[in-house]
Order: structure tokens, then sequence, then C-alpha cells
């Protein structure tokens, strides 16, 4: 069976979760000032799992351009703006 679940990130440059294999990562906005990836995952308990490196960038900060990446979200909190990626 198909769900959308979320994972709470840091606002830190790189991090890692761990998800359900073959999880697609669809956008990340804050809530109850946490910082939530939303993802489409297959429930099924005998899924085995796999880190995805996460990668949150502030505006005007200096990206990782040598590691492929795939862009998820902006978001903005108490005045900041982040943006997150997914690596490849």
């Amino acid at each position: 069976m198909t769900k959308i679940y979320k994972y709470t990130i840091i606002l830190a440059e790189y991090q890692t979760i761990q998800v359900p294999k073959g999880a697609t990562i669809l956008c990340a906005q804050m809530q109850n000032d946490n910082l939530w990836v939303w993802a489409e995952v297959d429930t099924n308990p005998e899924r085995e799992t796999e880190d995805r490196d996460i990668y949150v960038y502030g505006t005007g900060h200096e990206m990782y351009y040598d590691i492929p990446q795939r862009y998820i979200s902006t978001v903005q909190d108490r005045g900041f703006v982040w943006h997150v990626y997914e690596g490849l």
C-alpha cells in the first residue's frame, strides 16, 4: 500500500534521513516551528529502508555543485529563506 509520510529534518546544511526503499520525496515545509519533508512511501512491512541525503541551503549560501541534487522546495522561517535539495 502507498501512503504519504512526513519526516522531520533540521536546518543543517547536510543530513540523512531513513525512508522506505523507493520512496519519492514530494516537498518540504515548516509545520509547528519544525522543518519536514513529505514522501510517498510503500508501507509494505517487508520493504527495506535506505538513507537519503538532504541538503538545506540558506539564500546566498554556497552550494555543493559537485554533488548531484534534486530541488525539493523553498521554505520560509522567521524571516529566513531555506532551499531544500535531495542528493541523487
